[in-house]
């Protein structure tokens, strides 16, 4: 399953194996392909805490991973 992948800090890139789908002047949309459980535990065991949503800031139609690394309301 594609999902877009950010970062509360904003910071990029991402993390590895993150595509740069699509690039704007206010904001980018990176992607990653999550194909099993074990893999959405895995990138969280390396990444820390993630937010997982079934919506997505750009508007598509892709669930998100925001990797949780700074405080955000």
């Amino acid at each position: 399953m594609k999902f877009e992948i950010s970062r509360s800090s904003g910071d990029v890139p991402v993390c590895d194996g993150a595509i740069l789908e699509s690039e704007s002047e206010y904001f980018s949309v990176w992607t990653i392909e999550i194909s099993t459980l074990e893999e959405l535990l895995e990138l969280s065991d390396s990444l820390g805490n993630l937010i997982i949503s079934s919506e997505n800031y750009s508007g598509g139609n892709k669930p998100s991973i925001e990797i949780y690394d700074t405080y955000r309301e």
